[in-house]
Order: C-alpha cells, then structure tokens, then sequence
C-alpha cells in the first residue's frame, strides 16, 4: 500500500465518525469492461459505504506539483474536478468498468492530503466509449474492417 492509500484508508476511518456509515476500503486490480472487453481499468481501491454505496478510489501524488496548493490542482471553487481535468477521464471510465456511481479522488504530498468525491458523468463516459470503439474498430480489430 502507497503512502496515500495508507493516508486515504486512515481518514476514511476517522471520517466513519463525521456522518459515513460502514466505511469499508480493499485494495484492486486490473478489471476489464464486460459490455466491451477493450477497455479496461485499473483502480487504486474500492470503497464502499452504507450511505453511498459503491466506488472507486484514485490516488494521485503529483510530483511536479508537489509544494503546490492541493485545492488549486484540480479544482473549481465549488470543490468539484473539472470536467476536462486529464485524471477526470480516467476516473469516469474506472467507474464504467467498475459499475460505480462515484469515485473518491485522493490527490496526497507528503504534508497533506485532499479528498474530492467525483460523480459518474454518463454523457462524458458515452462520448469517450464511442471514441474508443472507433478507434478499436477502424484500427485495432480486423474483424470489422471491410474487405477489399
């Protein structure tokens, strides 16, 4: 477990006591997509909760960024990813591939920590997944393409 996992687990545990009810993190592995089986995705962990159900955990640990203000990383100022945000893509397909409705992003450095909760976008997820099955189609399986 990384230092920010480690961090996440410790304060997804402290968090039970401020309102998160059954708190429950495990770790993850490499999951393929069952709707298409090109895609797949590689979570940090899982989490679930009694009041929130199931998601993904990401753990980022920007180096380049690493004496830079955690907030102003990634965030607008209604503490929200933003939607174009390079990790905001990895995220939602993690939580296609995972079958989540959200996913805690944990962006770590060695003094603190930040916590963002990330909402599945189903527009975002259904244009980047017909992105890809173009590509796979007109380059990658050759049982699609047309023949001469």
């Amino acid at each position: 477990m990384t230092s920010g996992q480690s961090d996440y687990v410790e304060s997804q545990t402290t968090a039970q006591s401020s309102g998160h009810i059954n708190c429950y993190i495990r770790h993850a592995g490499f999951r393929i997509s069952v709707e298409m089986p090109f895609i797949g995705a590689s979570a940090d962990g899982y989490v679930t909760r009694d009041c929130h159900g199931k998601g993904v955990v990401k753990v980022k640990c920007p180096y380049t960024d690493r004496n830079s203000v955690l907030s102003e990383l990634l965030l607008i100022p209604t503490m929200q990813c933003e939607k174009n945000h390079k990790y905001n893509i990895q995220m939602q397909l993690e939580m296609y591939v995972s079958n989540v409705s959200y996913c805690d992003l944990v962006v770590w450095q060695t003094s603190s920590i930040l916590i963002v909760p990330v909402e599945r976008d189903e527009e975002l997820i259904a244009s980047v997944l017909a992105r890809l099955q173009d590509v796979w189609v007109r380059h990658i399986d050759k049982t699609h393409r047309e023949t001469s």
